[in-house]
Parts: C-alpha cells; sequence; structure tokens
C-alpha cells in the first residue's frame, strides 16, 4: 500500500475556501437578518404613517364658557342707627306720607268765541272799554248782573284786571241753563252812566293828501238824545302845518278863526240849539303846507259841547304818502 502523499498547497487553499464560504455565509445571515427588520421597520411606518411637523395642526383646546357669578354689595349698617326691636313694645316705624297740596278751586269757566271782546267797567255798553280777550281765551266767571245777560270775567288781556262782557260771546264750560245758579250776583253792580247826547264824526276829503294839495274835513254833531240841547259848541286848532283856507257852519250856526299860540289855526263853530235827532256840520278846507314831506303825519282832535252836557272829542290823522312803495309780492 502506498503511501498518502499530503501536499500543503491543496491543503491551504481547501482550508481558506472553507472559511471564505463561511464568513460568506455569516454575512448572508446578518444581511438577511437586517433586511427582514427593516422590511418590518418600513411595514410598520407605511401601516402607520406619522405626518410631518409642518402639515400637522392640532386644535388648541377651547374652555367651556362658565357665567361669573356678579359680586353683589354686601349691605352695609348705618352705624348711627338704633337698633329696633320687631316686637310689641318697639314696632316697625311706618313711612309718613309726604302733604299734598290741595289744588286751587277756580269758579265756571268759558271760552271767548267773538274774534275781539271787549271787556267793559260795567254790565252794558254805556261804559268804558278797560282791555279786550281775544276768541279762545279761556276765563273765569266770577259773577253776573241780575239777569245773566253779562259777566264778570277774568282777566283783560296783558293785565290782571277783571271786567265786564257780554254772556252771548263767551261759550260757557258748564250747562249754560244753570248759569244763574252756579254764577253768583255780584255784590257791587257799578251804576249805568248817563246816556250820550252828542255823538262827532268826521271825514276827510279826499281820503288821501299830499303836500301842496287842497283837503276837507267835515264834522258832523248829532243831537243822539230824546230832547234839544242849547249853545252847541265846536272847536278845532289846525297845526302849523296845515293852512287855514276856508270854514262854514251849517244851518244858523256861525263859524270864525284865530290864530293859535302854536302858530296854528283855531277854527270854532257854534249853535244856538239842536233839536233831538239833529245834525249841524262844520266843514274846514286847508292845504298842506309845502314843508310836509312824505311819511310824515298829522294829528287833528275837535271837541263839542253844549249846555248840561259833557264835552265829548273826536281825532283824525292826515298822513302823507309812505316815502318806500310797498313791495307787492
Amino acid at each position: 500500500m502506498a503511501n498518502r502523499q499530503v501536499h500543503p498547497a491543496r491543503d491551504s487553499r481547501v482550508f481558506y475556501g472553507a472559511r471564505a464560504n463561511l464568513k460568506l455565509g455569516v454575512l448572508l445571515v446578518v444581511f438577511f437578518a437586517f433586511g427582514t427588520l427593516a422590511l418590518w421597520n418600513h411595514a410598520t411606518v407605511w401601516a402607520a404613517p406619522r405626518a410631518s411637523a409642518a402639515y400637522q395642526t392640532v386644535p388648541k383646546p377651547t374652555k367651556e364658557p362658565t357665567n361669573t357669578p356678579v359680586p353683589t354689595a354686601t349691605p352695609r349698617r348705618d352705624p348711627t342707627a338704633t337698633p329696633r326691636r320687631d316686637n310689641n313694645n318697639n314696632p316697625s316705624p311706618t313711612n309718613t306720607p309726604v302733604p299734598t297740596v290741595p289744588p286751587v278751586e277756580t269758579g265756571p269757566t268759558g271760552v271767548v268765541s267773538a274774534v275781539v271782546l271787549n271787556v267793559r267797567e260795567g254790565p252794558g255798553t254805556v261804559f268804558g272799554v278797560v282791555g279786550t280777550v281775544t276768541q279762545s281765551t279761556v276765563v273765569e266767571v266770577l259773577a253776573r248782573n241780575e239777569d245773566g245777560s253779562w259777566w264778570r270775567i277774568c282777566c283783560v288781556v296783558g293785565a290782571d284786571q277783571p271786567g265786564w262782557v257780554s254772556a252771548q260771546f263767551v261759550t260757557p264750560n258748564f250747562e249754560a241753563a244753570r248759569a244763574l245758579e252756579l254764577i253768583p250776583l255780584a255784590a257791587e253792580i257799578p251804576a249805568s252812566p248817563a246816556a250820550p247826547v252828542l255823538q262827532l264824526d268826521v271825514q276827510m276829503q279826499p281820503a288821501f293828501a299830499w303836500t301842496g294839495q287842497d283837503i276837507t274835513l267835515d264834522f258832523a254833531i248829532t243831537n243822539v238824545s230824546g230832547a234839544g240841547v242849547s249853545n252847541v259848541s265846536f272847536g278845532t286848532e289846525l297845526a302849523s302845518t296845515l293852512v287855514f283856507v276856508s270854514a262854514a257852519a251849517s244851518g244858523d250856526g256861525a263859524a270864525s278863526n284865530s290864530a293859535a299860540a302854536s302858530g296854528g289855526t283855531l277854527v270854532d263853530a257854534t249853535w244856538a240849539e239842536l233839536a233831538a235827532g239833529a245834525t249841524a256840520n262844520v266843514t274846514i278846507t286847508l292845504r298842506v303846507a309845502d314843508t310836509v314831506v312824505n311819511g310824515d303825519v298829522i294829528d287833528n282832535l275837535a271837541v263839542v259841547g253844549a249846555d248840561g252836557v259833557d264835552d265829548i272829542t273826536a281825532g283824525l290823522s292826515i298822513g302823507m304818502p309812505p316815502t318806500t312803495l310797498p313791495d307787492f309780492k
């Protein structure tokens, strides 16, 4: 039997080859291990991907609003108040009622129905006028005359003065049929003055005057009484701006003129008697002086009297054309 020869070179190749195969196997095992791990991690990440921080928003939790109780003021005790006991010996105090002012009582009232109603000194047209009241004015009825045809009212417009008005021009704010019952009789009723005897009226022709123009003033004196009167007299003083031209009296009257201390002209006329209901006239012609300018107004006053008769007067104003013509629009 032949001896087996050992070749070192061959054996060494075999040995190193075996070691190389072993390393390769280990590497393969490690590779497969890491691959398996990577696949497991990849599957996990894909199954539950994590959103990027740049795109992920998480809403902040909102707090439910709650009603905050409003603090109430703690009642304070009056340090000076005296403690009280609510028992029979110390009953609770009651509120003292505030005194009320009683309303002012007024008498019956009425509403003026006339546009302008004269308020007179007494119950009748023979009494003088003390003022006026206008339509829709509410007046207080203070008293009445005997038959209730005139009422004493308060008050005259612009003054605190009572006076008398005709009841027919006041609409009562009460039952008219009870007027005599509701309105007291006046304690004092003025006595009626004597009826007028003479009446004086005046007219100017033409109705308008200007510088240098002749105008005529016609004065009418009428006996309005039921009996004749004696020694009737008329008088007027013309202003210096009215140049006297002539004067004439009607009937058996006589007219005259004379210079007045003021520089004007006195014109007089007289009649011996004037019968009841008769009228006497005085006609005066005059001229407006050249010194009068537009816009001036000349006043004239005349007076008439007789035996036993109070004097009566009548006035007239003579106006020149206005300096500025009216603007009719």
